[in-house]
């Protein structure tokens, strides 16, 4: 039966309950019997709904409905049996629906095995939506919303999906939805439509799980750190918020996050991680050619500009200067959008490098650009990567591999020793002996070893914890105790 047909059951049995409990000191108690014959009668149409399992209780309600009915009633036994009843319907396997509603392709990675978790329980209707979403520019009166653009058709092959325009949220009333942007109209980038906001998705489900589509930092979030997502509006619209690890409660708890919102069970985007370690995913005939037999240099950039490129062009000069070496550059998706929206000085030298990468001439021949929704294939092909704080670094961290540090320093109140990274040198003489000693091989250091232990459940069961949790919660208001009724 599903959770929110018991959810309207229950209390129509309380309703009862308490109408035979103040029977003897109504005035006319014919009238409120009648209502509690209607309200048996709604019961007992529900459950025949439900077949064989929903059979006895079908006939508990029938019989106490035409009890109802009769004169010289026994009001003892029949609030017993408006107890069995309800215990006969509690007992009916609960099944719970879902909904997942991601926007990006990039990010499902984030929700994926969350999804995977509840399409394997029997007890569980799952749905995906991927929600339309509009990339934000600047204008004459402030930002702009650009087309509407649709990801859902890209979904799949990753999991079936219904096309938003499909699913009726009133008419569905899911008990859960995970989303993994509760943005709204904060965002500056992109924007999912305002139907799909956090204010107007908590009127349809029971419960709002945000789950970061980013693996949060390792270090701990200090109070008034203008940057660190906890102070979010929106987060007051979500019931639970999925944490990377014990380390971010405290620190969210001080950010004013009720305590009993924060699930610290890990990110769940980890878990195709320790999927791509175990067994590599295959590579493209294109990465193959230009990657087979050299030691990869992994470059990881977010939306920033200026001196970024500046790296950008030096790391991808590697393999001309070294001829055991190649490099994957993985832009951040919204580089584009950011700098045409921010910076379009950069965007003529921005597209040159792209084009010149995917021609594949020159310096480029040993450089792959990639683009594609998952980051899988370049991480578990990568040997070394090159990135400054961002959520695919704190994702590399499972590898034990060389990083190198683009941000200069350690952040304060690190997780992590600060022994784990390489960090960028500016001179270039340090900066060939770094890649020399790097091309040579690195065995995983103690402090790599410890960096991989930063977040929760990164054995790959995550998603999996996190479905669990979720769907205990929810059980606990219908599975409550069944007063006894008294002698």
């Amino acid at each position: 039966m599903l959770r929110q047909l018991k959810k309207r059951l229950l209390p129509l049995m309380d309703t009862v309950a308490e109408l035979l409990e103040l029977l003897p000191t109504l005035s006319e108690p014919s009238v409120y019997l009648k209502d509690g014959v209607q309200a048996l009668t709604q019961i007992a149409s529900v459950l025949e709904e439900e077949g064989e399992p929903g059979r006895k209780a079908l006939g508990q309600a029938q019989d106490l409905a035409r009890a109802l009915e009769k004169d010289n009633l026994d009001l003892q036994a029949l609030l017993q049996d408006v107890r069995t009843l309800q215990r006969e319907i509690r007992r009916l396997p609960t099944q719970l629906k879902v909904v997942f509603m991601p926007y990006k392709i990039q990010m499902w990675g984030t929700l994926a095995s969350i999804y995977e978790a509840a399409a394997r329980d029997p007890d569980c209707i799952a749905h995906v939506v991927p929600v339309p979403y509009r990339p934000l520019h600047n204008g004459p009166n402030g930002l702009e919303a650009g087309e509407l653009i649709d990801e859902g058709p890209q979904f799949w092959g990753k999991a079936p999906v219904i096309p938003y325009a499909e699913y009726d949220l009133e008419r569905e009333m899911p008990d859960v939805i995970f989303l993994h942007n509760i943005y709204d109209h904060y965002n500056t980038l992109t924007q999912v439509e305002p139907a799909y906001h956090t204010d107007r998705l908590r009127q349809y489900a029971d419960m709002l799980v945000y789950v970061p589509y980013f693996v949060s930092p390792f270090f701990i979030p200090q109070p008034g750190d203008p940057e660190f997502w906890f102070g979010l509006p929106s987060l007051k619209n979500v019931d639970k918020v999925v944490l990377a690890g014990d380390f971010l409660t405290e620190p969210a708890v001080r950010f004013g996050l009720p305590r009993e919102k924060l699930l610290p069970l890990g990110s769940p985007k980890l878990d195709s991680v320790v999927r791509a370690l175990r067994s590599p995913p295959p590579c493209p005939r294109e990465w193959t050619e230009r990657l087979e037999n050299r030691k990869v240099f992994f470059l990881n950039t977010l939306y920033h500009v200026g001196g970024v490129l500046k790296v950008v062009e030096r790391v991808l000069n590697l393999p001309e200067q070294f001829p055991n070496a190649a490099v994957i550059w993985r832009p951040h998706p919204l580089t584009e959008t950011f700098i045409r929206q921010n910076y379009p000085q950069y965007e003529p030298h921005y597209q040159a490098l792209i084009q010149q990468i995917r021609g594949g001439q020159g310096a480029a021949r040993h450089v792959v650009l990639d683009e594609s929704p998952d980051y899988l294939q370049a991480m578990s092909r990568a040997d070394v990567m090159l990135s400054g704080s961002s959520s695919l670094l704190n994702t590399f961290l499972l590898t034990q591999k060389p990083i190198i540090f683009l941000d200069g320093e350690m952040p304060k109140h690190s997780m992590i020793p600060p022994d784990a990274f390489h960090y960028y040198p500016e001179e270039e003489t340090a900066w060939k002996a770094l890649i020399r000693r790097l091309l040579q091989g690195e065995p995983p250091s103690a402090s790599r070893k410890a960096a991989a232990r930063v977040y929760a459940n990164t054995d790959g069961t995550c998603g999996e914890k996190v479905y669990q949790t979720i769907s205990e919660q929810l059980g606990q208001d219908i599975h409550a105790p069944i007063p006894s009724v008294p002698n």
